[in-house]
């Protein structure tokens, strides 16, 4: 989903002649286990400056995205006949279902962003002589402020015939609105003519993992229609291709300046 905003980045940093240095990455598995990205968090040097390539229209920039928790709830129980009064074992899930969805229903806040989200994605079940198992695949999507270690301790409250395995969790992030990316990307948008628009998104990025790891300004940007992410719809309109490049252009300069005076600065006050 970030080939629109991969390509523009890399033809607006082969554009940049100025000071600086503009690092490009094509960091893979974002859509899976953000692979890439875990490796470059332990290799790479802190940036001064982060953009995170990730679509949300050229004229927008995304200074937020929820958080993840991804799992396995397994319930084993033993077969019941169907004319007997005692649950089965998919009840027996299904009542667990209810149980979460209860407990999401308090997390609830104003706002989609600010409220906890919970999706079924699957559900299976097995049997093996006397013995049945239900396997429910979940996934929790965490507002600011709510970690995954309060969704793993109402977990743990509910004892056999239920365990979970953690597939995939990272916390969510949101950036300050007036950092100095926000800002240079900002600029480079009404350079273009547009108002820019601010976004906080209820989906995961990479720069959950590298905004807390790197501690830097940071924001996600990139030309394309997010909706269209993961499908075989994707597409991007040539002309907002184009103006994604020169509002990364813009950006890439201010940045690359603002990071080349600091180094300076810090050069020349170091004892």
């Amino acid at each position: 989903d970030a080939k629109g905003p991969l390509a523009s980045a890399l033809v607006a940093a082969s554009r940049h002649s100025s000071a600086g240095e503009i690092l490009v990455v094509g960091a893979v598995g974002e859509e899976r286990d953000s692979r890439g990205t875990r490796h470059l968090i332990h290799h790479l040097a802190r940036p001064d400056f982060l953009i995170v390539g990730e679509p949300s229209g050229w004229d927008s920039v995304t200074i937020g995205y929820k958080g993840n928790l991804s799992l396995i709830v397994r319930v084993q129980g033993e077969r019941a006949h169907l004319a007997s009064p005692e649950p089965t074992t998919v009840e027996t899930g299904l009542g667990f279902l209810e149980e979460l969805r209860r407990f999401c229903e308090t997390k609830r806040r104003e706002t989609p962003f600010d409220s906890l989200a919970m999706k079924v994605h699957s559900i299976r079940s097995d049997h093996e002589g006397g013995r049945e198992a239900v396997e429910i695949g979940l996934n929790f999507r965490l507002p600011p402020g709510l970690a995954a270690t309060e969704i793993l301790s109402f977990l743990d409250r509910f004892s056999e015939p239920l365990s979970y395995e953690v597939l995939d969790e990272s916390g969510a992030v949101q950036v300050a609105s007036r950092n100095e990316v926000v800002r240079a990307l900002c600029t480079g948008i009404r350079e273009q003519g547009r108002r820019p628009t601010l976004l906080r998104k209820l989906g995961t990025s990479d720069m959950n993992l590298a905004v807390p790891a790197w501690q830097c300004p940071a924001a996600a940007y990139g030309p394309g229609d997010s909706h269209l992410d993961h499908t075989e719809r994707e597409n991007i309109a040539i002309a907002d291709f184009l103006r994604g490049i020169e509002v990364l252009r813009v950006a890439f300069s201010r940045l690359a300046t603002a990071s080349s005076t600091a180094s300076r600065d810090t050069t020349m006050t170091a004892p």
